[in-house]
């Protein structure tokens, strides 16, 4: 059998190359939407883990938590000023420029603090998720391309048989 059997009718008459050619013009349509899928699982990730909800409630009670802060020590600070402070608890940047002084400015501050501790590891915990997604796919779409190449080993050419032969070896390495 030659390596023209498995060709795509569009993409023979296109390109006229083979099993190479066809998968090398499908890689490359794929590649496209690469970007589009990767945005796709994120929006996945994030709705599974809830974490648009949980978003939309962390930055309602920073707001509220600024303007707590800069009611509470309305002489010394603007509305941006409270703000700016919640920013600084909530990064644990501290640069100090702008004091917590009151009981109850203090106060919010511990409140916010602990909150926010809790908001940046559900973050990191999606980030995680998101890469451990990406690889599950890349391991599914790998393995997918090897069984294709093994239901098709008549139609493979000499390199194509030794790139597989080469994969073979590199995975059972891997499996040690």
């Amino acid at each position: 059998m030659t390596s023209q059997t498995r060709t795509s009718p569009m993409t023979s008459s296109v390109c006229g190359g083979g099993v190479g050619q066809y998968r090398a013009n499908v890689i490359g349509r794929l590649g496209k939407g690469v970007a589009m899928n990767k945005l796709r699982t994120l929006a996945d990730v994030l709705r599974q883990a809830g974490f648009a909800r949980i978003t939309g409630l962390f930055l309602i009670f920073y707001l509220l938590c600024s303007t707590a802060v800069w009611l509470s020590e309305p002489t010394t600070l603007t509305f941006g000023d409270g703000l700016w402070f919640s920013f600084e608890t909530v990064s644990t940047i501290g640069f100090g420029d702008i004091p917590a002084e009151t009981p109850v400015a203090r106060a919010i501050t511990v409140v916010l603090s602990v909150i926010s501790i809790f908001y940046i590891a559900m973050l990191t915990g999606v980030a995680v998720n998101y890469c451990n997604t990406l690889i599950k796919m890349r391991q599914k779409d790998t393995m997918a391309r090897f069984m294709d190449d093994l239901e098709h080993l008549e139609e493979l050419d000499r390199d194509e048989l030794a790139d597989l032969s080469r994969r073979v070896r590199e995975y059972r390495r891997r499996q040690r």
